[in-house]
Order: structure tokens, then sequence, then C-alpha cells
């Protein structure tokens, strides 16, 4: 029995043991699916990151391109714009032309219409005197037959012809011929007026055809020039915001750098009365030199010289630090200007080229400013150049320092 009591308590034992390392193996086991999943989690997000992968050359090659093809737009559109602009002069031209001569042909027609109703007013009127004359000589036709008659068959005769002499001198006081005679008259008359007032009726015609065609050509203009204008005010409502734009950008910097210097200053957009006249748009520049003074425009009256090379001056550095390029050239932009600003403009210009992504600049005077501090971005060179000049073969910076030495050393 206690054999079997020390058989059973070794096996309790080692049915414990082996329940411990089961523990074991099942949380190592769970332990591992834990880091599987978390190893095919990290692989996806590895996946989805070489996916997601920006290729920065590609896309600065599209920028680039998508730059370029800006550039190319802003050309076309500046073209286009420039085009309608001369055709728009071109058919405003037309236009005035044209509507000179459609009032000269009203006026033609207008005088054309009155000189036809007065020759159909006196067409008229004689009309109703022929008309009045006519239905006399016939009335007096008809006596005259009558008579005719009477006197042939007196006479017993078959014809006038045969009437003597004689019996002629009985008549002489006959009116047949005058009347004859008188109506020839105005039949003649009549028929002059007839003919001049179908030409006047054909020149009338004439001239309202030539009216509508001007009217037409008229309508036609109208209609191309309300196109040109509508392309016109297409291309403005792109191109003046990018230029608004532009003028807020020089007026930001030029404001810094008055205020920098202790002035007060902006640049605006000058627009004409009329907006479509574009060779009237530009730049204006107040400026103000004085506490508690307004903003004046930058002219002869309201500044003096060195104000104005001193407000041209900020202008042309605002300029310059808008417009990237490789290098700028400088000459003498400090001439005409007090010491004060002088050296604050040269301060300004140093400080803006001398920044990393500045361009470089060369600055050309003919003076340099006393204890004027530099930075170490500036190169200082001195051109010397003269007909008593040493020729460079004989140029010897040392003995020149010693020479000056010897004269400081007789002064002191």
């Amino acid at each position: 029995m206690k054999v079997a009591a020390e058989k059973n308590t070794n096996l309790t034992q080692q049915l414990e043991m082996w329940r411990n390392e089961k523990r074991v193996l099942v949380a190592r086991k769970d332990e591992r699916k834990v880091l599987e999943q978390r190893i095919r989690q990290k692989e996806g997000q590895l996946e989805r990151c070489k996916n997601g992968f920006i290729d920065l050359k590609a896309e600065e090659v599209k920028t680039n391109a998508s730059i370029q093809e800006e550039v190319l737009n802003l050309v076309r559109v500046s073209e286009k714009r420039a085009k309608a602009v001369l055709d728009w002069d071109d058919y405003l031209t037309k236009y005035i032309k044209t509507n000179v001569k459609e009032r000269i042909a009203v006026a033609d027609i207008q005088r054309s219409q009155q000189s036809l109703s007065a020759s159909v007013k006196e067409l008229n009127n004689l009309k109703a005197q022929v008309k009045e004359i006519g239905d006399e000589l016939d009335n007096l036709k008809v006596d005259a037959q009558t008579a005719l008659q009477k006197l042939l068959k007196d006479l017993n005769i078959s014809s006038y012809k045969h009437i003597s002499s004689e019996v002629r001198d009985q008549f002489q006081s006959s009116n047949l011929e005058e009347t004859e005679k008188k109506l020839a008259e105005v039949e003649a008359h009549r028929d002059c007026l007839v003919t001049a007032s179908e030409k006047e009726v054909e020149e009338y015609k004439r001239r309202e055809a030539e009216m509508r065609l001007l009217r037409r050509r008229l309508d036609t203009l109208q209609a191309d020039t309300a196109a040109h204008a509508t392309d016109m005010e297409s291309v403005k409502q792109c191109w003046v915001p990018r230029i608004s734009s532009l003028v807020d950008d020089i007026s930001t910097k030029f404001s810094k750098f008055m205020a920098g210097a202790g002035y007060a200053g902006e640049v605006t957009l000058s627009v004409p009365e009329d907006p479509n006249t574009f060779s009237n748009y530009g730049i204006s520049i107040k400026v103000s030199f004085r506490d508690h003074q307004c903003l004046k425009e930058l002219t002869a009256q309201h500044q003096s010289g060195g104000e104005r090379a001193m407000a041209t001056a900020l202008y042309l550095v605002t300029l310059q630090s808008l417009t990237p390029v490789s290098f700028r050239c400088v000459d003498e932009i400090n001439q005409g200007m007090d010491p004060i600003n002088e050296r604050q403009l040269l301060k300004m210009l140093m400080d803006t080229e001398s920044n990393e992504n500045a361009s470089q600049c060369f600055f050309v005077t003919p003076k340099l400013l006393p204890d004027m501090e530099y930075t170490k971005t500036v190169n200082t060179m001195v051109v010397y150049n003269s007909q008593t000049m040493l020729p460079h073969s004989r140029f010897n910076l040392e003995r020149i320092f010693r020479a000056q030495r010897k004269v400081m050393q007789k002064h002191s």
C-alpha cells in the first residue's frame, strides 16, 4: 500500500508538471499567433506603403509640364487678347465708317424723298391742269368738228383742204391752231415731267436698296462687334485678376520696404474710365515721407528729387525681389539721395540680396559709404582705371601699402 501511495503521488506530481508544461506551451502558441498576426499587419502596411509611394521625379516632370502648359496658355491668352484688341479697333473703324455712310445715305434719301414728293406734287398739279385742258380741248374739238362739218356742208365740199384762201381769210379769228399749239406745248411739258420723275424714282429705289444693304452690313458689323466684345470681356476677366494679384504682391513688398525705411507707400492698378481701353491701364505709386501725411501720388509736384529717387529705388528693388533671374546689375541707384536714405537703401539691398534664395546682384557705384557694415556674402571690388595708372605688371600691393604707411608716419 505504501508503494502504491508513493507511486500515486509521483504520478500526480508528474501529471501536474505536464499540465504546467501544457499551459506554458499554450501560452507560447497564443503568443506566436499574436506575433504572426502582427507580422501580417506590418506586411500589409508595408505593401500599402509601397503601393502609395510617390515618384518624386515623375511628379516633378508632371509639375514642370503643368507649369509650362500654364505659361503657354497665358501666352495664348495674351496673344488672343492682343488680336481681339486689334480686331476691335478694325471693327470699330469699319463701324464708324459704315455709320457715316449710312447717315450720308439717309440724308441723300431724305433729300431724294423730299425732291420726289415735290416732283410728284407738281406732276399731279400738271396732270390736273392737263386734264382740264384736255377736257376743254375735247369740248373745243367737238365744237370745232361740228362747226367744220357745218362749214363743209354750207360750202358743199368734202374736206377742209378744199377750202379756198378767201374763205380761210374770213376765219383767221379762229383759235383752233392756237389751241392745238398750246395743247402740244402742255403735252411736251408733261412728257418732260414724267421722264424726270421716273429718273428720280429710279434714284430713290437705288438709294433705298443701297440703304438696305448698308443696314444689313451694319447689323453684321454690330453682331461681330458684340462677339468681339464678349471675347474681350472673357479675356479681361482672365487677365485683370492676375494683374491685380501681381500688383497686390508688389504693393505688399513695396509697403514693407517703405516701412523699413520709416516711410509709407502703396502700389495700385490704375484703371481708366473705359475698362476696355487697355492702353490706358497703368501703375499708381503713392508714398508718404512724413508722419500724419496722407499718401500722395509719386510726382515731381508732390515730392522732392531725393524722395522720388528713394521711392523709385525701393520700387525697383521690389520688382527685382518678385522676379526670379540668375543675376541683376544695379547702376548708381543711390545717386541723388541724401546720406540717410542712401545708407538705408544700401542696407535694404544687402538684406534682400543676402538671402540664400536670392540671385546674384552687381551693384555699381562711384563711391562707398564709410562705416558701412557688409555681410559675408558681399564682395567689394574696386576698379582703378585712368591714364596715370600703373600697368598691371608693375602693380605691387605690398609696395603701395609701404608707401601709404610712410605717408601716414610723416603726417603723424
